[in-house]
């Protein structure tokens, strides 16, 4: 619940508040918990530094993560540390990070940059990282710990372009390995662009007539701009992605 309040907490607007939200942000919880699970059933020996692409590339991410949620924080966008830390934990720790981990066997890394985005996530998400906290063999609170900060020469880009490349060309291969799945996913998706276009339609409608706009409270008009704005982002994510079926 406080992960779904603050991702919907953009400013200029009501908090629209809701079960299906709530549910994502559960699933989400249940990610890092699994994750954590994995984590934990692995050696921790190892060099203690990045070794590999994976880790390199883990490691300018996890910094990255660092620098933006400071910065969202600084600026009392909760919103926008909520959304970053998000990405960065199910996109490309969970999804990404860990696939390529299981073929190798220093999990050194691992365990150096899961800590620090436990650390990173606390504020947002306190009971679970507290919990994962002790159970990866810390005694001390980590609300005690300090909370991470950007540091410049950890960051690689290099590592990040090379990982970039990597992962276009895994995925062009499991979209040619997967032809029925992928036209059961264009159908989806062609179904959830009609729908965000009639929604952006209808928004558009209301915010250009000014009879609404000048009945309409501006917390009203202004939650509107912002979800019409959040769906057209969503629109162009999949048409991107209808394309690329």
């Amino acid at each position: 619940v406080r992960f779904a309040l603050l991702v919907s907490a953009a400013p200029g607007g009501d908090i629209a508040l809701s079960e299906d939200r709530i549910d994502a942000e559960k699933a989400f919880a249940n990610k890092i918990w699994n994750a954590s699970r994995l984590l934990f059933s692995k050696p921790r020996e190892g060099a203690g530094k990045p070794e590999s692409l994976a880790d390199r590339w883990i490691a300018s991410r996890v910094n990255a993560c660092a620098e933006a949620a400071n910065r969202a924080f600084e600026q009392h966008r909760y919103h926008e540390a909520a959304d970053t830390l998000y990405h960065f934990w199910w996109d490309e720790f969970c999804d990404w990070y860990l696939e390529f981990k299981k073929k190798e066997s220093d999990w050194s890394c691992a365990f150096e940059v899961y800590e620090k985005a436990l650390r990173l996530l606390h504020p947002l998400m306190p009971f679970l990282t507290e919990e994962l906290w002790h159970r990866s063999g810390h005694e001390g609170s980590i609300a005690l710990e300090r909370y991470p900060q950007f540091d410049p020469a950890a960051a690689d880009p290099e590592a990040e372009a090379s990982m970039a490349i990597v992962q276009a060309e895994i995925v062009e291969k499991r979209r040619a390995l997967a032809p029925r799945e992928e036209a059961v996913d264009r159908a989806r998706i062609e179904k959830e662009i009609e729908q965000l276009e009639k929604v952006i339609a209808n928004s558009s409608r209301q915010l250009e007539s000014e009879e609404f706009l000048k009945k309409a409270p501006e917390k009203v008009v202004a939650a509107m701009r912002a979800k019409k704005a959040e769906y057209e982002g969503q629109l162009e994510k999949n048409r991107a992605a209808l394309a690329g079926t």
